[in-house]
């Protein structure tokens, strides 16, 4: 009875370390598709990926490169309507260091102004 006890979580633990791989490897898998579909301008499905990748992050690291990613994609579709101003004030709130060297690079050929990042 013990060993089969023994036995089931050995399977228990590997079926959970299992599980957790995949929620890891869903959550990169979302990731690299927003960011590719952001490159590639389809700022809905790179939008959908990122809702997918944020049903399967785990962490808080995830979680804030999910937001940083979403406010570069926020910024791009408030460019896309015409309202640069909202896009401005979008990618300011940015405060990754690739994602705002990104909007900086940009930001003059797109015609905004960025604004300094907010020190707490």
């Amino acid at each position: 009875m013990i060993r089969h006890f023994r036995g089931s979580c050995l399977v228990a633990a590997l079926l959970l370390g299992a599980c957790a791989t995949d929620r890891q490897q869903a959550y990169d898998d979302a990731m690299r598709s927003a960011v590719l579909e952001l490159r590639e301008g389809n700022l809905d499905v790179a939008s959908a990926s990122l809702a997918g990748a944020r049903q399967h992050a785990e962490r808080e690291a995830q979680r804030e490169k999910i937001r940083q990613l979403s406010l570069l994609i926020a910024g791009a579709e408030a460019y896309d309507r015409g309202d640069r101003a909202d896009a401005a004030v979008t990618w300011s709130d940015a405060d990754a260091p690739e994602i705002r060297r990104a909007i900086v690079a940009h930001s003059k050929a797109l015609g905004v102004s960025i604004a300094p990042p907010q020190r707490d």
